[in-house]
């Protein structure tokens, strides 16, 4: 707010705001790295231009403002322009390249914007007047490595915690539309061997690889028509309630057979950020690893042996702490030595306990399972309590649901329809309990509680999940692989939490795991 900033700077902040800038943000690639060596100076200088002290604001003066409340500021006078300027160093000083993340932007008022009004663009920064890329002052060495200041774009999301991010699009345009147009039809990071699918005349099509001479086709291509569905039921479910944002879509084939459609929704008013990826594999699978799931007649240990998959996973990370994330993975595998298998399940992780949302979510899995054995549900529920676990922090990761790999123990037909019906209560089991919570009050420590929680979930993934690991020894896309983490996550030294807090309640839950519906 306005009110928080004071009405004039000492002019020896706009001098040294100016001076740092012109000093650091010229045109050669021997001033950038005069940028690094002198980071700690300039790191320095900015702490002490923005507390007072120095000789050059006369001598002893007191504080000038408070860092938030300098970032925060907006209104158009002398702070404001010493913030264009200053930001754009801090920015340089903090490693010359700006990370970008798939879809953000920098929302108006935001580091990003102060950024985007540097002295790296033609134009007073803070004067409103129209910003150029200035090519005569972009310094060499930012160029070779990658960065063009122009590719920067205001993007009006919604910045939730007074935390900023900047986005790299693929055009110079300031219309946030035009920007937002470009996204949903840009071609994204393909890996080896993958080109670019993205014809919206051929996105329902079929992804399966036509010279696949093992295991039963009408099944695999019953699944493919099933989670390709559910992909659309599911991301039509997630745009709906969330109201603002959308889907982007980087459908994807690789030139050794199969492909995917990846999608992925990010800075909602409801969804933080939800990954839902569907993909078909071809390619070749260690002796060991199948052979622990069957009989590999005909391979020699050490051998490889060729196979086809498909899969449909999601994790969906809700803004609101009361709103759980949830996650669910369903897939099936086909050998060439006759050898195949379905696995998956779906899982839930909140962050505060809410006993008839547990209910809620256990009783619909629980149905579904009855259906078809009475059996699956405490065998997969146990299942998952087992398999979710953060070894290294004796915890679950949440609070279970059902899990189950390497499915075989019946005709695939009996497992498809299993199967079918468990990722067709996604929605059901789950959308209901976010649309409920959306809108809770929260306190900032609720939000920090949350992001520490989600540290825990990134622990899992990138150590223990099957998933992760077999992508990334396949030398699968990492973004795709990667894709399930959120956005914000939070470490902690020593984390402790209040005794008797709701906090304390489920963090017994996740090391001690209960039962949600009766037997």
């Amino acid at each position: 707010p306005s009110s928080r900033c004071p009405p004039t700077l000492p002019a020896a902040h706009n001098r040294i705001a100016a001076r740092e800038t012109r000093s650091f943000a010229s045109g050669t690639s021997r001033n950038l790295l005069r940028l690094f060596g002198r980071r700690k100076t300039l790191h320095r200088r900015v702490r002490e231009s923005m507390r007072g002290g120095r000789s050059e604001m006369g001598g002893g003066s007191p504080p000038l403002v408070r860092r938030r409340d300098f970032l925060q500021c907006g209104t158009e006078s002398t702070h404001t322009r010493i913030q264009n300027t200053l930001m754009s160093t801090i920015l340089l000083c903090a490693g010359a390249v700006a990370v970008c993340v798939y879809g953000y932007g920098a929302g108006e008022g935001s580091v990003g914007a102060a950024f985007q009004k540097s002295a790296m663009f033609r134009g007073r920064p803070g004067s409103g007047a129209p910003l150029v890329r200035n090519t005569q002052n972009t310094p060499k060495k930012l160029n070779k490595l990658g960065f063009n200041p122009s590719v920067f774009s205001p993007n009006p999301t919604r910045q939730r915690e007074g935390l900023y991010s900047a986005s790299v699009v693929s055009s110079s345009s300031t219309s946030a539309a035009a920007a937002a147009a470009e996204r949903r039809t840009r071609t994204y990071a393909l890996s080896k061997n993958e080109i670019s699918a993205n014809d919206p005349a051929e996105q329902g099509d079929s992804l399966l690889p036509s010279n696949v001479g093992w295991g039963d086709p009408s099944i695999r291509e019953e699944f493919e028509s099933v989670l390709m569905k559910a992909q659309d039921d599911i991301c039509g479910a997630i745009e709906r309630l969330d109201g603002k944002a959308k889907f982007v879509q980087d459908r994807w084939k690789k030139t050794t057979g199969g492909g995917g459609r990846s999608r992925v929704l990010m800075d909602g008013d409801v969804f933080e950020k939800a990954g839902i990826n569907f993909s078909v594999l071809k390619g070749e699978l260690p002796y060991e690893f199948v052979s622990k799931r069957g009989d590999v007649s005909g391979y020699a240990e050490g051998e490889k042996i060729p196979y086809v998959g498909m899969g449909l996973s999601a994790v969906i990370h809700p803004a609101n702490p009361f709103a759980p994330t949830m996650h669910f993975n369903y897939r099936l595998f086909q050998t060439d030595c006759g050898v195949w298998w379905f696995g998956g399940g779906t899982d839930i992780t909140p962050s505060y306990i809410d006993q008839q949302d547990m209910a809620h979510f256990h009783g619909s899995y629980k149905k579904v399972c009855d259906a078809h054995d009475t059996s699956f549900y405490p065998k997969f529920k146990k299942w998952a309590d087992e398999y979710f676990v953060i070894k290294h922090r004796g915890e679950t990761r949440g609070l279970g649901g059902i899990f189950s790999d390497d499915m075989n123990d019946r005709s695939p037909a009996e497992l498809l329809s299993f199967y079918t019906d468990a990722v067709n209560t996604v929605i059901p089991s789950y959308i209901p309990i976010v649309e409920k919570h959306k809108d809770d009050l929260y306190t900032s420590e609720q939000k920090e509680w949350q992001a520490v929680r989600r540290g825990r979930y990134v622990e899992f993934n990138l150590v223990y999940d099957r998933g992760t690991i077999f992508g990334l020894k396949q030398a699968l896309n990492a973004e795709r692989i990667l894709m399930s983490l959120p956005l914000k996550a939070r470490w902690e030294y020593d984390h402790q939490i209040e005794e008797g807090s709701p906090e304390a309640d489920i963090l017994d839950a996740f090391r001690n795991p209960r039962e949600w519906v009766a037997a």
